[in-house]
């Protein structure tokens, strides 16, 4: 029996849809892991180009955001760390239980100077952790830039 071609279409099309549903974890795990690579030989850009891709192909990957939040902070340029907040703050909206990720993000917060958002991420993680050093943390940020305590 042989298939048309608009059939043959049809189901390649919907053959690559299911192997992109069931198999862009991977994919994504995958990338993570090549940039790992590069960051044990001290190559920070490439690692974070690595990382970038695991996020594009699953923005809902947690170590794949995280590793693109810390590579991030290693390189410390005002793009890659805004980069950072805008990325972690989408997973945190889809996410917000995650303390990992409002964790990195309070740390690029206060890369970029933003203190009183880092100490109301700083809070938050201690809070939910019932960890009292990121409660300090948060207080020594408020104390430095001179915010007022909420």
């Amino acid at each position: 029996m042989t298939l048309s071609l608009s059939r043959r279409c049809c189901l390649a099309i919907s053959s690559l849809a299911l192997a992109w549903i069931l198999l862009h974890p991977y994919v994504a795990d995958a990338l993570c892991m090549r940039g790992d690579e590069y960051v044990r030989i001290g190559d920070a850009l490439t690692a974070q180009r690595y990382y970038t891709r695991a996020v594009a192909v699953d923005p809902d990957s947690p170590s794949a955001v995280e590793r693109f939040a810390f590579s991030a902070l290693e390189l410390r340029t005002r793009n890659e760390l805004t980069a950072d907040v805008n990325v972690t703050t989408a997973f945190l909206k889809r996410h917000p239980e995650d303390f990992r990720i409002r964790l990195a993000r309070a740390l690029a917060f206060s890369a970029i100077g933003l203190s009183a958002e880092a100490a109301a991420d700083f809070r938050a993680v201690g809070a939910a952790r019932r960890d009292l050093r990121y409660i300090k943390l948060a207080d020594r940020l408020e104390r430095r830039k001179g915010t007022p305590r909420t």
